[in-house]
C-alpha cells in the first residue's frame, strides 16, 4: 500500500519469476514456489510470477479436445488449453494469500498482452505495461498465467510449447525487470546432470547462440531467440539455489558442477504448536534438503498427524544434545526460547527464532554470541509475520537515515479492533481471533501492547542502533477499547489502531505503543483484519510503506522457513555446492 506522497522504495526493484511444469508438478508442489517468491519479497522486490500448467495438464487437455474433434477450431483449442495455466495461477494465488502475501491474478487480456501469428504458436508483440505497474504499486505479487495471450480480435492464442518462457521474457523486457526462469535443475549444464557419469560443468554465463545448442530442451528456443534479438539477459536456476546460469551476451564461462553433495542439513525443531507444525510441514516437504533429527514438544503422548513418534521428545536438553546443523525455536508462550538459542549457538549451530520477547530483551547479547561463534542467527518471524519488517528496516537504514518508524505490528489487536468497529463485542471478537488462529489461548501479551512493544524494540535496534528499555517506552493496550468507541470512531471517518512508534528527536528518541484515532485515509487506518503495516520516514523526505499478514500459522511459518532457506543457501555457497 503506497500513498500518493510516498516514494516507493519497497518495490522499486521488480523480478519476473517463471515457474514451469517441472516445478508445479501437482498441487502439493505449489508451496515451494511460494517460498521462492517470498525470498524475493524479503529482498525488497515486487514479483511477477509467470506460471505454466501443472505437469501433464496441457497434454491431458489436448487429448480431451482431440477426442472430440481432431480438426477443432485452433482458437477454440487455444482457449481450452489456456485453462491449465489459469488453474495454476489461481492455485498459486491461494497459497500466496495463505502465507500472508498480497497478490492478484492478472489475465493476459487485462493488460492487453497481444501476440501475432499462428493461433497455436504466436509471438508476443505488445502489452499495457502501465497497467501492470499500477498493479505492482499496491501489492507484493502479481500472478500471470503464461503460455497464452490475445490477438487483435481479442481471441486467445498460444505462444507455442514452453511458451511461458516467452511470456516471462517479454514481460521482463517491457517492465525493465530482472528475469529468472525457475527450473528443476540448477542452471544450464554442458550435458544432462541426471545422466550417470562424471559431474558435468555448469555454465555460469552462456551466450544466446550457445544456449540454443545446449539448452533447447530446458528453455524454449523461441524465447532464447527473442532475448538475443532484444539484447536481454536472463537467469536459469532451480528453486532456492544461490547461483544459476546467466544467458546473455557472454563471454561464455563454465564452472565446476555441484561436486560432492554433502547431504541434507540436519535440523532440530523446538516447538510443534500452531507455527511449529507449519514449519515442520515445510521442512518435511524437502527431504533432499532437510533431515529433521527431532522435535521438542510439551506433551509427547499427544497425537500429531504426520509426525513420526520417534522424532518427538519432551526433553529440550535431549534434543539439544543431538547432532544438528540448525536449531529452530518456535516454542509457544514463555517457553525456554532464550536457553535454546543460547545453547545452540554455543554448540556451534546456526539458530532461528520466532520469539520476539527474547530478541527484544536479549537480542544484542545473542547476536554477539552468534558472531563470536561464527554462526548465523535469524529472527524474521519475530516481527510482523509475513511482513518483511526487519529486512526492510535493515535495507533502508543501510541506504539512508531513518528518522521514524511506526506501524500496526500486532495482527491480533488489529483483527479485534476491526471487529469492534463493525459492532462486535470485545469478548466475541477475541473468541473469533482465537478460533481463526490469530490469538493464543492466553492473549494477554498481545492485548496489553507488550507484543507490539517487543517488536518495536527489535526494529529500533536495526533502524537506529539503540536498545530501548521497557522503562523508556509508554505501552498501552486495547483492553480499554469497546465496540461502542470503535464504532463511533468509524462513523466519524476515523479508525482506532494500536500504533507502535519510535522517532528520533533533537533530544534523543521517543517511543510508545498505544491506541490512536487516525483519519480513514491514513494507510495505518486502512490496515484490515490480521494484517500489519510498517511505515518508515527518511531524512530525505521519502516514506516507505510495507504490508503483510501479521498473525496466523502460515504467514509466521513462511517467515521462519524463509530464514531456513537463507541459511541453507549460505551453506551451499560456503561449501561450493549448488544444491541437490
Amino acid at each position: 500500500m503506497i500513498g500518493s506522497d510516498t516514494k516507493q522504495h519497497q518495490g522499486t526493484e521488480m523480478a519476473v519469476l517463471k515457474f514451469g511444469s517441472s516445478i508445479l508438478r501437482d498441487v502439493h508442489a505449489v508451496p515451494a514456489a511460494v517460498h521462492e517468491i517470498y525470498r524475493h519479497v524479503q529482498e525488497g522486490q515486487t514479483v511477477v510470477a509467470v506460471v505454466s500448467a501443472l505437469m501433464g495438464e496441457t497434454d491431458r487437455l489436448l487429448e480431451m479436445a482431440r477426442a472430440l474433434d481432431e480438426e477443432a477450431d485452433p482458437w477454440r483449442i487455444a482457449e481450452f488449453l489456456s485453462t491449465g495455466e489459469r488453474q495454476s495461477a489461481l492455485l498459486l494465488s491461494m497459497a500466496l494469500e495463505r502465507s500472508g502475501l498480497t497478490c492478484a491474478v492478472i489475465e493476459p487480456a487485462s493488460i492487453e498482452l497481444r501476440a501475432e501469428g499462428d493461433p497455436l504458436d504466436s509471438d508476443p508483440v505488445s502489452l499495457d505495461a502501465e497497467s501492470l505497474h499500477r498493479q505492482l504499486s499496491s501489492i507484493q505479487v502479481v500472478v500471470l498465467p503464461g503460455f497464452y495471450a490475445i490477438d487483435e480480435a481479442g481471441r486467445t492464442v498460444l505462444l507455442g510449447r514452453g511458451g511461458s518462457d516467452d511470456t516471462a521474457l517479454f514481460i521482463a523486457r517491457e517492465l525493465g525487470a530482472a528475469c529468472r526462469l525457475v527450473k528443476d535443475v540448477g542452471g544450464i549444464f554442458e550435458r544432462d546432470p541426471a545422466v550417470p557419469g562424471p559431474a558435468p560443468r555448469r555454465y555460469a554465463n552462456i551466450h544466446w547462440d550457445e544456449a540454443l545448442g545446449v539448452a533447447g530442451k530446458l528453455v524454449q528456443p523461441k524465447a532464447i531467440r527473442y532475448a538475443r534479438t532484444h539484447n536481454l539477459s536472463f537467469e536459469v536456476s532451480a528453486l532456492n539455489t544461490p547461483t544459476g546460469s546467466i544467458v546473455g551476451p557472454g563471454p561464455t564461462r563454465l564452472v565446476d558442477g555441484p561436486g560432492t553433495v554433502q547431504g541434507p542439513m540436519t535440523v532440530a525443531l523446538f516447538g510443534l504448536g500452531t507455527v511449529g507444525y507449519g514449519v515442520y510441514r515445510a521442512l518435511s516437504a524437502h527431504p533432499e534438503a532437510f533431515d529433521i533429527v527431532g522435535v521438542a514438544v510439551r506433551e509427547r503422548a499427544k497425537r500429531r498427524d504426520g509426525v513420526p513418534e520417534r522424532l518427538l521428545t519432551d526433553n529440550i536438553d535431549d534434543l539439544l544434545a543431538r547432532e544438528a546443523d540448525l536449531a529452530i525455536d518456535v516454542l509457544a508462550g514463555d517457553g525456554p526460547s532464550g536457553y535454546v538459542i543460547e545453547q545452540a549457538l554455543q554448540a556451534g549451530r546456526d539458530a532461528i527464532t520466532a520469539n520476539k520477547e527474547v530478541m527484544a530483551a536479549r537480542g544484542v547479547e545473542l547476536e554477539e554470541l552468534a558472531h563470536r561463534n561464527g554462526r548465523l542467527l535469524r529472527c524474521s518471524a519475530s516481527v510482523g509475520g509475513s511482513l518483511p519488517a526487519i529486512e526492510t528496516v535493515r535495507r533502508i537504514s543501510a541506504n539512508g537515515r531513518v528518522i521514524s518508524i511506526e506501524g500496526v505490528l500486532n495482527g491480533t489487536c488489529n483483527f479485534i479492533l476491526d471487529s469492534l468497529a463493525a459492532g462486535v463485542p470485545f469478548d466475541v471478537a477475541l473468541a473469533d481471533a482465537q478460533r481463526l488462529g490469530f490469538a493464543e489461548s492466553d492473549p494477554s501479551f498481545d492485548l496489553s501492547g507488550r507484543d507490539a512493544a517487543s517488536k518495536l524494540r527489535i526494529l529500533a535496534r536495526h533502524a537506529f542502533g539503540i536498545d530501548l528499555a521497557d522503562t523508556e517506552m509508554e505501552v498501552v493496550g486495547i483492553t480499554g477499547i469497546d465496540h461502542e468507541q470503535a464504532s463511533e470512531a468509524r462513523h466519524s471517518g476515523e479508525e482506532i489502531r494500536l500504533v507502535a512508534r519510535c522517532e528520533q528527536t533533537a533530544e534523543g528518541y521517543t517511543a510508545a505503543v498505544r491506541p490512536v484515532r487516525l483519519p480513514a485515509e491514513d494507510p495505518l487506518a486502512q490496515v484490515r483484519g490480521a494484517n500489519n503495516l510498517l511505515r518508515l520516514r527518511l531524512e530525505a523526505g521519502d516514506t516507505v510503506v510495507v504490508t503483510g499478514r501479521g498473525a496466523g500459522r502460515w504467514p509466521t511459518s513462511e517467515s521462519v522457513f524463509a530464514d531456513v532457506m537463507e541459511i541453507y543457501r549460505y551453506r551451499l555457497l560456503s561449501s561450493g555446492d549448488q544444491g541437490p
